[in-house]
């Protein structure tokens, strides 16, 4: 019975600028590869409304060289995730979801900091993957 869904930007209580918008934008993405609901922008037009609150980011040293400088991190990314029936009035899938992603770093910081943007979106995009995949599982 849910055919149009609406996905409001997360919530974002990290301090990761721009978190929400990747993660968001990720999940819209898998949903619109995959088909089979209509995404809506309006929630009064919709079945259900898929929310989230980023509750969590960390960036941890994976590994070290033996200057003690940092040669990998470790993005995580952690969020609550609420799909609301809007019809039966009820949630319909709920769950906290984590997800890492490991990067070597580079010698420059500039190097450094598209890597970690670019381990923020494989992050986003795997999390997207599992939560759109644990959705589909309840239709």
């Amino acid at each position: 019975h849910i055919h149009r869904i609406a996905i409001p930007v997360f919530q974002n209580k990290t301090f990761q600028r721009d978190l929400e918008t990747e993660v968001t934008n990720a999940i819209i993405r898998e949903l619109d590869r995959r088909g089979g609901v209509e995404l809506v922008n309006d929630v009064n037009q919709a079945d259900a409304v898929l929310r989230g609150t980023l509750e969590e980011y960390r960036l941890d040293i994976l590994a070290a060289g033996a200057d003690g400088r940092a040669t990998a991190y470790r993005v995580t990314i952690r969020a609550n995730i609420v799909l609301d029936d809007l019809v039966e009035k009820k949630p319909y899938w709920q769950n906290t979801l984590s997800k890492t992603q490991d990067f070597p770093i580079q010698d420059t910081p500039s190097t450094t900091e598209v890597q970690e943007r670019q381990s923020i979106q494989d992050a986003s995009e795997d999390f997207a993957k599992t939560v759109v995949t644990a959705i589909f599982l309840g239709f």
